[in-house]
């Protein structure tokens, strides 16, 4: 299946531990967990639930979260 797009990284990730996995699919699942985390985080240290929704749900934050770390 053809790729016709590249992800690429946002944010610095060089103050979080390193993933060097033998599969480059996980490599790349696990940095763009990352990335995602570090966008989607407020400057109150709460997550981001929607992009022009910026008061904290819980359940949604923690779910959002739950998914976004679950490789990672």
């Amino acid at each position: 299946m053809p790729v016709d797009k590249e992800w690429k990284v946002k944010n610095d990730l060089s103050p979080y531990p390193r993933l060097s996995a033998s599969n480059r699919l996980h490599n790349a699942i696990y940095n763009m967990g990352l990335d995602e985390m570090i966008t989607n985080a407020e400057p109150d240290s709460t997550f981001r639930t929607g992009k022009e929704w910026r008061v904290v749900w819980t359940l949604d934050a923690s779910y959002s979260t739950s998914l976004s770390m679950g490789h990672v």
